[in-house]
C-alpha cells in the first residue's frame, strides 16, 4: 500500500483559522462585556456621587432651618427672661412704696427694689442686643440656603464629572443627552424644595406654631415658678 503524507494539512489549517477567530471573538466579547460593566459601575458611581451631594444640601437646608427655629426660641426665653425682671423690679418698687412708713421692712424693701432695678438695667441691655444678634444670624443662615441651594445644583455636575474622571477617564458625560439630563435635574431640584416668603401666611402661622411648640416650660408659662 502506498502511503500518502499531508492529507490533513488543509483541515489542520482550516480548524486553526476557526479556532483563531474564535478565540478572537471570544476575547472580544469579554473586552464589551468589562467595559459595559464598568461603564455601569461608573455611571451608578456618578449618579451615587451627584444624589449624594444633594442629599447632604438638603441636610443642610433641614439644620439651619431648625437652627433659626431654636434661635426664635431663644429671642422668646430673653423676651420672657427681660419681662419677668421688668415685672419683678415693678412690683418691689411697689412693695418698696407701700410699706415705706414701716421700720426695718422699708429698709429690706427698698435694697429689694434696687436689687431688681439693677439686674434689669443689666438684663434689658443684653436680652435686646440679643434679640437683634439673634436675627442678624438668621438672616445670615437664610441667605446661606440660597447659596447652597444654586452653588449645589452648579456644582453637581463638577462632582458627576470628576468621579467619572477618576473612575475611567475613557468615559465622558458630555453627550448629546446631558443637557436634557441637566434640565430635568433642575426641574427636579426646583421642585422638590419649596421657599417661603413673609407675606404667605399660611406658612408663617405654621412656623409660628412650630416656634411656639419648641418653647421651654418658663417661657410657655411666664410665671413666677422656677421649680414645681
Amino acid at each position: 500500500m502506498k502511503r500518502q503524507e499531508g492529507q490533513v494539512l488543509p483541515l489542520g489549517l482550516a480548524l486553526l483559522v476557526f479556532g483563531m477567530l474564535g478565540a478572537y471573538v471570544l476575547f472580544n466579547t469579554g473586552q464589551v462585556a468589562t467595559d459595559k460593566m464598568k461603564l455601569a459601575n461608573t455611571a451608578d458611581a456618578a449618579a451615587y456621587s451627584g444624589t449624594l451631594w444633594q442629599a447632604r444640601a438638603l441636610n443642610f437646608q433641614s439644620y439651619t432651618n431648625r437652627a433659626m427655629v431654636a434661635n426664635q426660641v431663644s429671642i422668646a426665653q430673653a423676651v420672657s427672661l427681660q419681662s419677668w425682671v421688668a415685672y419683678g423690679a415693678v412690683a418691689s418698687e411697689n412693695i418698696a412704696t407701700v410699706i415705706k412708713p414701716v421700720p426695718v421692712f422699708n429698709i429690706v424693701a427698698e435694697g429689694l427694689q434696687r436689687g431688681l432695678q439693677a439686674v434689669e438695667n443689666t438684663v434689658s441691655p443684653i436680652t435686646n442686643a440679643m434679640v437683634s444678634v439673634v436675627d442678624a444670624v438668621n438672616q445670615g443662615l437664610s441667605l446661606s440656603q440660597e447659596a447652597m441651594f444654586v452653588s449645589t445644583f452648579v456644582a453637581t455636575p463638577d462632582v458627576i464629572r470628576s468621579v467619572v474622571n477618576e473612575t475611567d477617564r475613557r468615559f465622558d458625560i458630555n453627550t448629546g443627552f446631558s443637557g436634557i439630563g441637566l434640565a430635568n435635574n433642575l426641574q427636579n431640584w426646583r421642585s422638590f424644595t419649596e421657599g417661603f416668603a413673609e407675606d404667605d401666611l399660611a406658612a408663617m402661622d405654621e412656623r409660628v406654631q412650630m416656634i411656639n411648640d419648641s418653647r421651654d416650660r418658663f417661657s410657655q408659662t411666664r410665671n413666677w415658678k422656677f421649680f414645681d
